[in-house]
């Protein structure tokens, strides 16, 4: 048969072996020679338990492990216990899970739900019920005093005496026992065997100061915390499908008889388990599960835990950068999207998002001076591009938050941002000058632009818009209806001069067909047109025609001229609406009403 080296679980004996100071086991003259996967397998599971550093020594944690008679896990979790105040309720666990279950039938209920484990979504406390009900019926932990080794002197007489007498009681004690266990379907030997175990790693954890003191009951949390410590690679996950992920093992399916199935709502709840014990047969079990919550695994594992951050904002209620935080335990999703406080994990890569998000986009609101400033030199900005019909004037946002970066180098919240501004006195030090921000020189105030005509004595305000395929494009006037038939149509095709000479040169290309190139210059041509046309009493396109009749004979424009190829953005476009400013129709000369 294959050697039991081989066969095992070599983690103990290279802890023991450090321990001893008997050198690598690669080293070690065995008979035979566990495989190096076996040995690279034991290095990485006494890593993770916190006995070995990267460098393969033994910690303060792995020289305590090394002195218990237990599995490294086991050893660990008990360690573990003494911080969380569960030494007693861990200590019990662990010596059980050392020895073969007492339990000769595992299906029965009788002491399962005795005691502490009942309605407790883990399959560990149910030790403590078994512990509890039969140190209870032996008298309080009296069975611990049956080791049978009793010292004789001499042949004291009386000492033999009291001896006899002992083992008279340990008989009738005994007996009672027998059929305690019977009773219960509990192996006495077994139970003669855990006990024993318990002793053990009471009398060595006095020697290590790891003992309980507590003198009440471990809560749920402390117990399975210390249970963590020891069986962190048995982490599991439920996943879609019902059974649990694990960080080795996909598809766990738990053992019909655990308590977390046969409650409904246990089994619910149930999310993440620790699982004693990972095997495969037909399927993959995990026997001895108990319920856990994931914020453990992170507190415990914090080194261990891999960080990610997504969908950064800035919350106005806090002032500051948050963002959703994921947290992962080897390559198990402990938390999704939990919400932390960006700004004070990262501030560096917050002020970066601080100064995009709160400030140059403007979420920080309008209660600050430098903002409403900024805010209106950007719109000034949008107005040229409009006007101009250049989508390149504005520098862009980056040079914006190049400023704030210049003026605010340690800003990553609204509490750091009033500091810098009470600090300086006030906020203007963050004004932004419209010339800052813009790639080219352009005059705010330009007659060819107006952003208000006059008719009669009543003042429109335009409107400029730079948005081709939209029937918004071009310049726009609201005019109440008294106002808009107060003038005839025409009328409204002579505003904004900047736009005749681009209509001219779209009719002169429209009917060049219909041009004699080798007499006429298309240029002479639109500049006679130009220097000739001012406002007549009659729609734009009329008077070209009349021009360019009179000029260059070309007769019937209106024959040769399709009218709907022209730019729309080139003819005000003009909003009629009634006394109460409700919208009434649209006029685009040289169109018909739409």
């Amino acid at each position: 048969s294959t050697p039991e080296i081989k066969r095992t679980n070599i983690a103990g004996i290279i802890l023991r072996m450090h321990h001893l100071k008997l050198g690598k086991i690669e080293r070690f003259p065995f008979l035979q020679r566990p495989s190096s996967s076996a040995i690279s397998e034991a290095y990485r599971q006494l890593k993770s338990l916190g006995a070995l550093d990267s460098s393969h020594k033994l910690t303060s944690l792995g020289s305590k492990m090394a002195m218990m008679p237990l599995d490294p896990p086991v050893a660990c979790m008990l360690l573990s216990a003494s911080e969380h105040g569960a030494v007693k309720e861990v200590s019990i666990i662990a010596s059980a899970l050392s020895v073969e279950d007492p339990r000769i039938e595992k299906d029965r209920n009788s002491i399962v739900n005795t005691g502490i484990g009942g309605k407790l979504p883990s399959d560990f406390t149910k030790y403590l019920g078994i512990w509890n009900a039969f140190q209870n019926f032996s008298g309080k932990g009296k069975i611990n005093n049956f080791s049978g080794k009793v010292k004789i002197n001499n042949g004291s007489k009386q000492r033999l005496t009291s001896f006899v007498k002992r083992m008279k009681e340990k008989r009738i004690i005994n007996k009672k026992l027998y059929g305690f266990c019977n009773k219960n379907s509990l192996s006495y030997h077994r139970m003669r065997e855990w006990m024993d175990v318990h002793e053990q790693i009471s009398i060595i954890g006095k020697k290590i100061n790891c003992q309980s003191n507590n003198t009440l009951s471990a809560s749920y949390e402390a117990i399975h915390k210390s249970l963590l410590c020891g069986l962190n690679e048995n982490i599991a996950f439920k996943q879609k499908n019902g059974l649990y992920k694990g960080i080795h093992t996909h598809d766990i399916t738990l053992v019909s008889n655990s308590k977390i199935l046969k409650n409904k709502a246990l089994k619910k709840e149930s999310k993440w388990v620790v699982i004693h014990e990972i095997v495969e047969t037909g399927k993959i079990y995990g026997r001895t599960a108990a319920s856990i919550k994931p914020q453990w695994v992170e507190q415990l594992f914090h080194n261990q835990c891999k960080y990610s951050y997504a969908g950064h904002y800035f919350d106005s209620q806090s002032g500051v950068i948050k963002a959703f935080e994921m947290v992962v335990f080897r390559d198990l999703p402990l938390i999704k999207n939990r919400i932390v406080n960006f700004s004070q994990k990262f501030p560096e890569y917050a002020r970066s998002i601080f100064i995009t998000k709160a400030l140059v986009k403007g979420e920080i609101g309008n209660d600050y001076n430098f903002i409403t400033h900024n805010n209106k030199i950007k719109k000034e900005i949008e107005s040229l591009e409009h006007k101009y019909r250049n989508k390149e004037i504005y520098a862009g946002d980056s040079v914006l938050e190049d400023f704030y970066n210049t003026n605010l180098p340690h800003v990553s919240s609204v509490q750091d941002l009033n500091k810098t501004i009470s600090d300086k006195g006030d906020d203007r030090f963050l004004f932004v000058r419209m010339s800052d921000l813009m790639t080219k020189s352009y005059t705010t105030h330009n007659d060819d632009y107006p952003d208000e005509i006059i008719i009669g004595n009543t003042k429109l305000d335009l409107r400029y818009r730079y948005a081709l395929d939209s029937e918004n494009d071009g310049a726009t006037v609201t005019a109440p209806v008294h106002v808009f038939q107060a003038v005839p149509p025409y009328y409204w095709e002579w505003f904004l001069p900047v736009f005749w000479l681009p209509r001219v040169k779209e009719i002169i290309d429209l009917i060049i067909d219909y041009i004699d190139v080798n007499t006429l210059d298309k240029f002479t041509v639109i500049e006679t047109v130009m220097s000739m046309l001012k406002f007549r009493p009659c729609s734009f396109i009329t008077a070209v025609g009349k021009i360019l009749w009179d000029k260059f004979n070309i007769q019937s424009l209106n024959k040769f001229l399709d009218i709907h190829r022209l730019s729309c953005h080139l003819w005000i476009r003009i909003v009629v609406v009634n006394e109460d400013g409700k919208f009434i129709d649209v006029y685009k000369p040289p169109f018909c009403n739409i």
